[in-house]
């Protein structure tokens, strides 16, 4: 009977710590959903992703789980902190500087990369944060370019390479501010990756003028800036071409 009752007892201590580890997850994963973090969230948001961490006898995919959140801790800090003023970057900077962010979108990447989940749930987890990192990632590397920190920018410009591979002007321009800033070292790596990756530099680049201030502006595709043309509120259309870089290189 003890025997039975020893086993009956191990498995309400098992049934206990997954239900406790699922509650974990589940909770986390409703925060990082939210369009809104307030400070209170946060909080919540920090003590249940360090509870879950420090669950033992985690399965492949908790322990994937708890690195992703355990993770993101700074990054949804970030999220708040922009949400209060999306115009200034400075107080995410001064919290979380470049070079962190870099280790964490490394880390993050990583953790896409071995995503043990069926379903990769935690590689879209990681896409969809990449997503909305971008913009503030590249607004803090340009600020940083603006008062000349160029080992900064350099960074900055490598991580959002990371962050979004599809967009290789990201690696050149961080190899070009390595370049400029005598770190040749850095910057020949930079350079033979851009080659390696067979880009070229070449680009159409295309254009209309904003009726409404006069200004030229610049957009993605085609299709985008012929349906600017379409509203009416955008007007003679045109196009640059960009010649490659290879040579340059």
């Amino acid at each position: 009977m003890k025997i039975r009752y020893s086993i009956l007892a191990v498995a309400l201590l098992v049934s206990a710590a997954n239900y406790a580890q699922k509650s974990e997850i589940k909770a986390l994963t409703k925060l990082t959903d939210k369009q809104s973090i307030s400070e209170k969230d946060l909080a919540s948001f920090i003590k249940n992703s360090d509870a879950l961490s420090a669950m033992s006898g985690l399965s492949a995919e908790d322990q994937a789980a708890a690195e992703y959140f355990k993770t993101m801790q700074p990054v949804l800090k970030a999220f708040a902190d922009y949400q209060k003023n999306p115009t200034s970057v400075a107080g995410i900077k001064q919290n979380l500087p470049i070079a962190k962010i870099s280790e964490i979108v490394k880390k993050l990447a990583d953790i896409k990369k071995n995503d043990p989940t069926a379903k990769k749930e935690y590689s879209a987890k990681v896409n969809q944060t990449f997503a909305q990192f971008e913009s503030i990632v590249h607004q803090i590397t340009m600020d940083s370019y603006k008062n000349s920190k160029l080992d900064e920018a350099s960074v900055g410009f490598e991580t959002l390479f990371d962050i979004n591979n599809t967009k290789s002007e990201y690696l050149y321009n961080a190899a070009v501010l390595a370049h400029q800033n005598n770190k040749l070292d850095r910057a020949v790596t930079l350079y033979k990756n851009l080659l390696d990756s067979g880009y070229t530099g070449e680009a159409v680049y295309y254009k209309a003028v904003n009726k409404a201030s006069g200004q030229e502006e610049t957009f993605e595709t085609k299709a985008a800036r012929d349906k600017a043309i379409g509203t009416k509120v955008f007007e003679k259309p045109s196009e640059e071409k960009v010649a490659s870089k290879r040579g340059e290189i």
